[in-house]
């Protein structure tokens, strides 16, 4: 099967563009091995180390000596020289990608800055989106939730809701789990993640904050009184 030797990715975001990528890998049983500067080469998968150098340059080199040995490798460069135009380190590129082009492999770089043309023509440039704050808000509940709440677990917990005393049109807003205020919400707009219903408890309630569950919200008072109010079936 053919494959595309080379893929830039515009992005700033390097550790949400390994994890696209990680899960890309597993859902094809590909192996991607990933350069960055503090771990040398490692395999996306296991984080297994397979080349401690951790220059860029002793990176490309390794790459090279390997795609000669094997077929249908995935390097992945976190950290490159400038790339935008014709100069020594964009031919070592160059080079690496013909290899690939040859052998059947893709080398993927991360950049946020444009790209040589003669290497876009031997690939494709995709773009990675900042989150918008929804995507944001899930991300955020993902990475905290575990250890903020490990008896609920990521399936029941679905975050924490408090009244907005901005005024109008703000009405409430949405808090991340150490109690900073993450996203406020106006009148109107729909919260995420079936945090809706805690709306009008966190409003005419009284609470401190809302904890939002798939069958219950737990209001919780100033003094830590905490009031379980089940769903209605």
């Amino acid at each position: 099967m053919a494959r595309i030797p080379f893929i830039a990715i515009n992005t700033i975001e390097r550790g949400r563009t390994l994890d696209m990528l990680k899960e890309v890998a597993d859902e094809l049983s590909l192996q991607d091995c990933v350069h960055t500067l503090s771990k040398g080469i490692y395999d996306l998968a296991t984080e297994k180390v397979l080349n401690e150098d951790k220059s860029v340059y002793g990176a490309i080199d390794f790459m090279g000596e390997q795609m000669k040995k094997r077929e249908f490798m995935t390097f992945v460069l976190t950290e490159t020289p400038d790339l935008s135009g014709d100069n020594s380190e964009t031919r070592q590129i160059l080079d690496l990608v013909t290899l690939a082009e040859e052998s059947g492999g893709v080398v993927i770089v991360l950049t946020s800055n444009s790209v040589w043309n003669q290497l876009q023509r031997l690939g494709m440039t995709v773009k990675v989106d900042l989150l918008n704050e929804d995507e944001m808000y899930l991300i955020i509940k993902e990475d905290v939730v575990k250890n903020e709440y490990p008896d609920a677990g990521l399936s029941s917990f679905l975050g924490l809701v408090s009244i907005c005393r901005l005024g109008v049109p703000y009405e409430v807003y949405i808090l991340d789990f150490r109690g900073g205020i993450l996203v406020h919400y106006k009148s109107g707009q729909v919260l995420p993640g079936g945090l809706e219903k805690a709306r009008a408890i966190a409003m005419y309630g009284g609470y401190a904050f809302i904890e939002v569950y798939t069958d219950c919200c737990r209001a919780v008072a100033g003094d830590g009184e905490v009031s379980v109010i089940p769903d209605n079936k």
